[in-house]
C-alpha cells in the first residue's frame, strides 16, 4: 500500500483534532508574499510540504493547542515571518543559536518554537533559556504522523472514559465537586449547606481555598439504596450550577478505580438516570 502523502495526512488530523482553534488555509495572496520574502532572505525556493503546510491551515488561534498536554500552537504566516524578522535582527536579544534557514512554525507563546530548517526539512526546538537545539522530526511527514498518533490515542483514551461513565457500576464511583480558583462566599456556603446537608463549613472551605482538595465528595457505595444515589448525583450537579450562577467556575470529576476524570453537568444527569436503572 502507498504512504500517504502530506495532505492525506493533513486531513486525517482535521477527522480526529476536533475543535482546536485550527484556521483557514492561507490565501494565494499571503503564500506569494511569503515567497517574495523568502527569496530576498534566503535565495531559496518554497520547499513543496511548507507550502501544503500552509495549505492546511493559517496558524491556529491563541489559547489552543494542537495535541493534548502539549502547549504549542500553529503560527499563521503573517506570525512566521514576523518572528523570523525578529531573528534576524541582530540588535534584538534572544539566546542563540539560531539560525537563518530556521522558519518558527510552532510557539507556545512564551519565546519558545518548533521551527522548520528550510535546508533540510527537519524540525527543531529553539528554547529561550536553553541553548539545546534538538532535531525532534526529520520532516513535517514525520510530524503530521506523530500528531496523528498523539490524537489517536487521546481518542481512545476519551472513548473509554465514556465507556466507563456509561457502563461502570455507579456504586463504585465517587463524584467531586469544587471551585477551580476559590473565592469565599458566605451566603452561597450557607445555601449549598441546606441543599446537601454537608457542613457549612466544609462547603465554605470547598468555596474558599479552591482545587481538589477541597472537594465535596459523594461516595455512592454509601448510598442506601439507587434512588439515594441519584439523589446524591443530583446534589452535586445542583451545586455545581449554583455556584455557576454566583459567578464561582465549579470542576466536577468522577473518580472510579483510582482514575478520575473531569464530567460536565449534563454527565451528571445522565449518571443520575443511570443510578436507578434496574
Amino acid at each position: 500500500m502507498a504512504s500517504k502523502t502530506l495532505a492525506e495526512l493533513f486531513s486525517e488530523i482535521d477527522l480526529i483534532a476536533g475543535n482546536c482553534g485550527l484556521l483557514e488555509p492561507a490565501t494565494n495572496e499571503v503564500i506569494e508574499d511569503f515567497v517574495r520574502e523568502l527569496n530576498s532572505k534566503l535565495s531559496n525556493q518554497m520547499p513543496d510540504d511548507l507550502k501544503t503546510l500552509f495549505e492546511w491551515h493559517n496558524g491556529q488561534a491563541m489559547g489552543n493547542a494542537l495535541l493534548p498536554n502539549c502547549d504549542r500552537r500553529l503560527l499563521s504566516v503573517q506570525e512566521l515571518m514576523q518572528v523570523w524578522h525578529f531573528f534576524l535582527d541582530k540588535s534584538n536579544e534572544y539566546l542563540e543559536p539560531f539560525k537563518t534557514s530556521w522558519l518558527p512554525i510552532q510557539t507556545n507563546d512564551c519565546s519558545d518554537y518548533l521551527v522548520y530548517d528550510i535546508k533540510t526539512g527537519g524540525l527543531i526546538e529553539y528554547w529561550h533559556d536553553d541553548p539545546e537545539r534538538d532535531v525532534v522530526f526529520t520532516s513535517l511527514r514525520e510530524w503530521a504522523s506523530e500528531v496523528i498518533s498523539v490524537l489517536s490515542k487521546d481518542a481512545l483514551t476519551s472513548a473509554r472514559d465514556e465507556n466507563v461513565l456509561m457502563n461502570a457500576s455507579p456504586e463504585n464511583m465517587t463524584v467531586q465537586v469544587f471551585s477551580q480558583t476559590g473565592k469565599g462566599n458566605t451566603l452561597l456556603a450557607k445555601e449549598i449547606s441546606d441543599i446537601t446537608g454537608k457542613a457549612i463549613i466544609e462547603v465554605f472551605k470547598m468555596l474558599k481555598n479552591g482545587g481538589r482538595g477541597s472537594a465535596l465528595e459523594w461516595k455512592l457505595s454509601l448510598a442506601e439504596n439507587s434512588m439515594e444515589m441519584s439523589r446524591q448525583v443530583r446534589f452535586a450537579k445542583r451545586v455545581a450550577a449554583r455556584m455557576e450562577l454566583a459567578g464561582i467556575t465549579p470542576e466536577i470529576r468522577v473518580v472510579f478505580m483510582n482514575n478520575s476524570w473531569e464530567v460536565s453537568q449534563d454527565d451528571l444527569e445522565m449518571l443520575s438516570l443511570r443510578c436507578i436503572q434496574p
